[in-house]
């Protein structure tokens, strides 16, 4: 399976740890044999593991037998009228039930938003734990980790209560008390310390792949909790939203992506998505030709022809421009570097055919340009792959999109 993978172009493969990452580990489970074979074809694995979660030391941490600080613990003075202990804090799960297990062994309560007990990293031994199995992994062959849920691996030291989301966004999905979307998260999420946590296993993990790919795999919003310094302390980090949504609109997709290149300056992120608007070779036709890495997943397979655009030179290295087109109702977006062909990608998200002057619309872009790719729907009459069109009056069908190269006019001299 990994050599099919790799003659149509995959260049490696993010693969999840489905067990207890500080566990111990077999030789022959799949995953492990996995990375062996990868080594063996020469294509780099990214192992995705649980970092914040383990029930190794629980029952030794519960009966304070020599690891009492490996799990966020507390004692609580509320009751309720029974006298039962209630959770000393109102930090809600995304279950909408409180995040916090009582412990009738220890009598205190733990901390567990995912179900699991969740791991003290405020505690340097356990940090150090996390460093044990990276070494491990990347003893058996990984060439680089994705964290799962990384926004939640720290937590207020102060356990204070959560604040209310007053956005209107939430006010008008009428949340309550006990509803998760109620809270902004701000004491349980994403909390500025996490950058140097992260950095510290950034450094291991460089040292152990040879400089290979330190991620997470939750969206990153609150970008300042990744940084040290003003400098981002992952790779790739994920954009999984912006083409996963139920509709797609030009104009809200340039937003979204100045937000990303210029707000958060993510030169190079991981792009994703789960087929909701548009078809998936239409979104793989942006995500594929964007700064960044795609991400395929499920059954989704890997689109031959973008991929061999993908690898040329202005897809690589060049520079973007993105644009709502056509009274902002196409969305197109360009790829130039010095000495090569630019890149033009234009999607259609309406039910009605677009035409559109992309010699007038987008700077740049000359006279005449050639046809690359076109997704499968993409049913206007004389067009095809190779085919030279003029740029002033291009016809993109409904929900479809279009790929075309183009020599770059030179700037006039002022």
């Amino acid at each position: 399976m990994l050599e099919k993978l790799k003659e149509i172009g995959v260049k490696g493969f993010i693969v999840e740890w489905p067990e207890d990452s500080y566990a111990e580990i077999s030789d022959t489970h799949n995953v492990i044999s996995l990375l062996k074979k990868s080594k063996e074809i020469d294509v780099p694995v990214i192992i995705d593991v649980e970092a914040s979660m383990s029930n190794i030391w629980f029952e030794q941490s519960e009966n304070k037998n020599g690891f009492e600080d490996y799990y966020i613990w507390t004692a609580s003075d509320r009751v309720n009228a029974s006298g039962v202990p209630e959770p000393p804090n109102n930090w809600i799960s995304r279950k909408n039930e409180s995040s916090w297990k009582f412990s009738t062994i220890r009598k205190e309560f733990y901390y567990a938003p995912e179900g699991w007990p969740q791991l003290n990293f405020r505690n340097e031994n356990v940090t150090q734990e996390f460093v044990k199995v990276l070494r491990k992994f990347a003893e058996k062959g990984a060439k680089g980790f994705r964290i799962r849920d990384a926004h939640i691996l720290l937590v207020d030291p102060h356990f204070e209560d959560q604040l209310p989301d007053n956005s209107q966004e939430a006010k008008e999905k009428g949340y309550f008390l006990t509803d998760y979307g109620f809270y902004v998260h701000s004491k349980t999420e994403n909390l500025l310390e996490l950058g140097p946590l992260l950095n510290d296993w950034r450094k291991v993990v460089k040292n152990l792949t040879d400089n290979g790919p330190f991620m997470v795999k939750n969206v990153v919003n609150k970008v300042e909790s990744y940084k040290v310094n003003g400098s981002l302390v992952i790779d790739l980090p994920s954009q999984s939203n912006v083409f996963s949504k139920p509709s797609f609109e030009a104009e809200k997709i340039v937003n979204s992506l100045e937000y990303i290149f210029k707000i958060h300056r993510f030169e190079w992120p991981l792009w994703t998505y789960k087929p909701a608007s548009l078809p998936s070779d239409v979104l793989d036709s942006i995500i594929y030709l964007l700064p960044g890495v795609p991400l395929t997943e499920g059954d989704i397979e890997v689109n031959k022809e973008l991929a061999k655009i993908r690898d040329s030179p202005p897809i690589m290295r060049g520079e973007i421009e993105y644009k709502a087109v056509a009274n902002k109702t196409v969305f197109a977006f360009t790829r130039l570097a010095p000495g090569s062909p630019g890149v033009l990608v234009a999607v259609n998200p309406s039910d009605e055919t677009a035409i559109v002057n992309f010699e007038q619309d987008i700077d740049k872009i000359s006279r005449e340009v050639t046809i690359q790719f076109l997704s499968k729907n993409f049913n206007e009459t004389d067009y095809s792959g190779g085919l030279k069109k003029e740029a002033n009056k291009i016809s993109i069908s409904p929900k479809s999109s279009i790929v075309l190269s183009y020599t770059a006019k030179k700037e006039e001299a002022e």
